[in-house]
C-alpha cells in the first residue's frame, strides 16, 4: 500500500496548527468616549495581536480632538484602557526615534 507513514501525518498536522497561529485574527472591540455624547461608540476590530490592538487604539484617540479614550476589550474582558495623554506621549516618543 502506497500511503503516507504516520510521521508524515503528524508533520503535516503540526505544521497546519503553526499555521493557524500564525495567521489567526484576533476580535477587538473598543468603546471609545467622545465629549460630543453621552454614550461610548462602539467599534469592532480585527487585528493579529494585543500590539495591532494598541496602535489602531492609538490612531482613534488621534481622529479627532473629540475622542477623550478608547477601553480596548478582547471576549468581553477589558485589556487596557488609553486616554488623550497616552496617545501624545506616543506621539512625542515615535518623533524623537
Amino acid at each position: 500500500m502506497g500511503g503516507k507513514r504516520a510521521g508524515d501525518w503528524v508533520g503535516i498536522y503540526r505544521f497546519r496548527q503553526e499555521f493557524i497561529k500564525l495567521n489567526t485574527m484576533k476580535d477587538f472591540t473598543f468603546y471609545i468616549e467622545d465629549d460630543r455624547y453621552q454614550v461610548a461608540t462602539l467599534r469592532l476590530v480585527v487585528g493579529r495581536d494585543e500590539a495591532r490592538a494598541r496602535a489602531l487604539a492609538v490612531k482613534c484617540l488621534e481622529e479627532t480632538v473629540h475622542h477623550r479614550s478608547v477601553e480596548v476589550c478582547e471576549h468581553g474582558r477589558l485589556l487596557f484602557t488609553l486616554n488623550r495623554e497616552y496617545a501624545a506621549d506616543a506621539n512625542d516618543r515615535a518623533m524623537a526615534s
